[in-house]
């Protein structure tokens, strides 16, 4: 069985905008009168959607909203993002594009749970139906912990860029870990794919 399918992670892999949703949520919880830590916001925002960073920072902060009140914040902080985007001379993209996406407003649950690599390889499956693709023949690449055992939950094998953590972190979590977008090569992920066993999943 070998590598079929690569499955990319958006936010840190395909833009380099971790930065910016950071700064945004800070924004976004100071309207609130809610004053928030660096470190606070990266641990409940990184690889995760807008709808489950802010429910878990609220509750952190002993603050209950309605789901009304919390699609208005996220859709506050989404017209932030648009609008900062906009006023930029060139988006920060890392190199590369792709035919298939799944939006983080598509999934129910977020990053630890697979359900967006799921979908990713069920539209797949529609899209390429002579592959039948099965988990075990996808390679997902991420830059977060829980992006990665989101994929690993999916039954899939994963590459950790390290654009968002140090590499020594994610060689912990990922089947392999790269410095940098730039350094993944076609040729070489299909023999180290074809060389290393699964995995067990976390």
């Amino acid at each position: 069985m070998g590598l079929k399918a690569v499955l990319f992670d958006f936010n840190g892999i395909i833009i380099n905008d971790e930065s910016i949703h950071e700064r945004l949520i800070a924004e976004l919880l100071l309207t609130e009168n809610l004053r928030s830590q660096p470190d606070e916001i990266r641990k409940f925002s990184l690889g995760r959607s807008d709808r489950a960073c802010l429910t878990d920072l609220l509750t952190y902060r002993d603050r209950a909203v309605t789901n009304a009140y919390l699609d208005q914040l996220i859709e506050r902080k989404s017209i932030s993002y648009r609008n900062y985007l906009e006023q930029l001379a060139q988006l920060p993209l890392y190199p590369g594009y792709f035919p298939i996406i799944v939006a983080g407003d598509e999934i129910t649950l977020s990053k630890p749970e697979p359900e967006g690599y799921l979908l990713g390889l069920q539209r797949l499956n529609q899209a390429y139906p002579h592959l039948n693709l099965q988990p075990s023949e996808c390679l997902a690449i991420e830059d977060t912990c829980v992006g990665i055992m989101a994929a690993r939950r999916a039954g899939m094998q994963v590459i950790g860029v390290a654009h968002t953590y140090p590499l020594h972190i994610l060689q912990r979590w990922a089947n392999w870990a790269v410095d940098q977008f730039s350094d993944l090569e076609l040729e070489r992920m299909q023999k180290i794919f074809l060389q290393e066993p699964l995995q067990s999943q976390v």
